[in-house]
């Protein structure tokens, strides 16, 4: 018997703010539309009064309202279409697009069969990820990595508190982004972290696997235990899906020609990832394996956010995760496939596409331009 799930509809969400900087999935800070669909803050009811009173006060030098007659043009409507008028709307608005264009194609199975518990992701109707629970031996296994961390979190304590949002800063600080010069580019970065911590949460809710903490009496982690399940890593899915679209952008003329090795650039996007999902195995809330599958599905996401934006030459690679006892987490046995193999990641040697959303598209667009060196 399976279960099955996709997003159809979806209610409100929770409060997104603007782009730029905002938390990870976990803190409910960046996945909805604001107070009432209202966005933004309250205004500064000072302001709201001294508004009435200038507006009283000078509105009579603008003289009788027009006529209705006027001549053609003057009352136009703006043009139709999905990707018209994005320039026009706030952030928090084109995020919410953004995201919700992004979820009607995604889709979900759930077998429950005990002992073969497993969620196979689909997309447009071609699945793209299948991954298995593993069994309660598997992680208390793992337990002896959680210990062997442990002398690193005085080492990695700023990294890590600074990391309990998915950190812009540290991708920002290796392409030189700053919000003036690159606010799409951000955007870009902040839909695919959010569509990837959704992703990530659905698989967290189903295959619902304990926390380190919960297993072993020596993890004692130095952060708050998240109230919600262990595998996949939402911080590893959601830094490997911003690392892939990133490395997607790099691949683009525009963005090449700005930069003088780009190249460098994609290894070291690909290694931040690695060191924010590591950073939660030190801190003692993941396990490996948690890091592996996260980074599988992360990459994944990302490729299709890619596809959607209309700017991946190679289509969405499907893969199948199955955890393997003593994996350890590392980005050189996640890239190379004979590697990962041996530690459970098998990436199907065929691909499928998907034809770009105008929403997505208008935005790698903007994100590109941002790069134009003229």
């Amino acid at each position: 018997m399976s279960t099955m799930g996709s997003f159809g509809s979806f209610g409100s969400f929770g409060s997104f703010g603007s782009f730029g900087s905002f938390g990870s999935f976990s803190g409910l800070n960046a996945t909805g539309l604001g107070r009432f669909v209202g966005g933004g803050g309250a205004p500064d009811p000072t302001i709201v009064q001294g508004l009435l009173t200038n507006n009283q006060a000078i509105i009579h030098s603008a003289g009788p309202d027009d006529p209705v007659e006027k001549p053609a043009g003057v009352y136009n409507l703006l043009p139709l279409g999905a990707d018209k008028n994005l320039q026009l709307w706030e952030p928090w608005v084109r995020a919410s697009l953004y995201l919700t264009d992004f979820l009607k194609g995604l889709d979900w199975v759930f077998t429950p069969t005990k002992g073969k518990e497993k969620i196979n992701f689909s997309y447009g109707g071609s699945a793209f990820f299948e991954l298995h629970r593993p069994s309660i031996k598997l992680f208390h296994a793992q337990l002896a990595f959680m210990r062997d961390y442990m002398d690193q979190r005085s080492d990695r304590a700023a990294e890590i508190l600074s990391e309990m949002s998915l950190p812009f800063d540290y991708f920002a600080s290796i392409l030189g982004l700053n919000s003036a010069s690159n606010a799409k580019t951000f955007e870009l970065m902040s839909i695919a972290q959010v569509v990837a911590a959704h992703v990530a949460m659905i698989a967290k809710h189903h295959l619902a696997c304990r926390r380190p903490d919960r297993l072993g009496a020596s993890v004692m982690p130095m952060i708050s235990t998240p109230g919600h399940g262990s595998f996949p890593s939402a911080h590893a899915t959601e830094a490997f899906a911003v690392a892939t679209v990133l490395c997607g952008l790099l691949q683009d003329k525009t963005v090449k020609a700005h930069y003088p090795r780009p190249d460098r650039l994609n290894h070291l996007c690909m290694k931040l990832a690695e060191r924010i999902a590591v950073n939660r195995t030190v801190a003692g809330v993941h396990f490996p394996v948690d890091s592996w599958a996260g980074a599988s599905l992360g990459e994944a996401v990302g490729q299709i956010v890619l596809q959607k934006c209309g700017a991946r030459a190679g289509g969405v690679v499907s893969r199948t995760y199955i955890a393997q006892p003593q994996s350890d987490f590392s980005v050189t046995q996640f890239r190379t496939p004979e590697q990962a193999a041996r530690n459970g990641l098998e990436r199907s040697p065929t691909e499928f596409k998907m034809e770009p959303s105008p929403i997505l598209s208008w935005l790698w667009r903007a994100a590109v331009q941002e790069f134009a060196l003229t």
